[in-house]
């Protein structure tokens, strides 16, 4: 004989605790504020995420569900909530696409996340969790989280890592030469032009050695005339800028180097007041990839007149006038000007 009976079973449901997974191996170039293009790659690691991608130096990258996702069939993306616990360092994670009313004005913009901020899966599915980098030399960052479902189980913690990819930065020249010049002097047959300085650049590259060189830009012109070749090239070789290997402060990440301009016995007496010599060179800074920066210098020489001198002992200046006779008598006065375009004029003061 045998008794059928009915047993009553209640199931009931239990949070399941979320699970921090990425997709293995995922990947997505990567392109920085210039260009440059990298790779990014999410790994697994036991009982919790190293979600690590590749970024480029001063480069930034939308943190999808290809670098951070999540598996529980209790809640919904929108209450799956990533907390802040610890910034990235070196960077800026951002939450895009926020609507806000600023000044009765609906604007969508991106706005800054911190310790205690959060986000959502919704938000790494939509491609809204942007890290910004800041530019750093340091090659590794990395931010922390908890992470939190709807029926507030159990709240594991990640570490998202990230590799920073460095790029070359290009040198920065903060303080050029600055455009100088020189006045003819009153005697200037043999005239010496010096003047010394220094520039100052800047190289964020920890591991960078900075050249310096200068190269003629624009050749000597003299305003009014053709230049005689050799003053021309006396000119166009004055200027000393050459240095190699010069290493920026390991702190303040700024160097500076020496130049200086010479030149002697230059022959200046020809220009006139208001008459000019020009020329230009160009001072290069480059670094140990070839990135430069340049600055442009002006020289310019002004002219500045010189008296006329009359040759007395060859000029004839006197005359004999005898009564009753025509008063009239004629010489010639001799004269020069070492100004080679001056036109002098010659008048009588009869008071003398």
């Amino acid at each position: 004989e045998s008794v059928v009976k009915t047993i009553d079973i209640d199931i009931f449901p239990m949070n399941d605790d979320p699970i921090i997974i990425t997709n293995s191996g995922a990947s997505e170039d990567i392109t920085d504020n210039t260009g440059n293009v990298t790779y990014g790659d999410a790994t697994v690691v036991p009982d919790y995420i190293e979600a690590t991608f590749t970024i480029s130096e001063s480069g930034f990258l939308d943190i999808d569900e290809n670098y951070l996702n999540v598996f529980d069939p209790d809640s919904a993306d929108t209450q799956l909530i990533f907390r802040i616990t610890d910034d990235p360092f070196y960077g800026q994670l951002k939450l895009d696409n926020v609507v806000e009313t600023i000044n009765n004005v609906e604007v969508t913009h991106a706005v800054a996340l911190g310790v205690g901020s959060t986000f959502t899966l919704a938000d790494v599915k939509a491609g809204n969790i942007i890290y910004d980098h800041y530019g750093s030399e340091v090659s590794t960052d990395s931010f922390d989280f908890v992470l939190s479902d709807a029926s507030g189980g159990l709240e594991p913690s990640g570490t998202f890592h990230i590799n920073v990819t460095q790029v070359n930065d290009v040198p920065i020249l903060t303080t050029g030469i600055g455009d100088f010049g020189f006045s003819e002097y009153s005697d200037a047959s043999a005239q010496d032009l010096s003047k010394t300085g220094n520039i100052v650049f800047t190289d964020l590259d920890p591991v960078d050695n900075i050249d310096v060189t200068s190269t003629l830009k624009t050749e000597a012109v003299w305003s009014d005339g053709t230049i005689d070749p050799a003053l021309k090239t006396l000119l166009e070789s004055g200027l000393t800028a050459s240095h190699t290997d010069i290493v920026t402060d390991s702190t303040t990440k700024v160097a500076s180097a020496s130049w200086s301009y010479n030149v002697e016995n230059a022959n200046l007496d020809f220009l006139k007041v208001g008459e000019t010599i020009t020329l230009s060179f160009t001072v290069t800074i480059t670094d140990s990839t070839g990135a430069t920066d340049t600055d442009d210098v002006t020289i310019t020489i002004t002219g500045t007149n010189d008296d006329v001198v009359i040759d007395v002992g060859s000029s004839n200046v006197t005359g004999v006038i005898t009564e009753g006779g025509t008063l009239t008598d004629s010489g010639t006065i001799l004269f020069s000007d070492i100004d080679t375009n001056d036109t002098p004029t010659a008048s009588i003061d009869a008071d003398k």
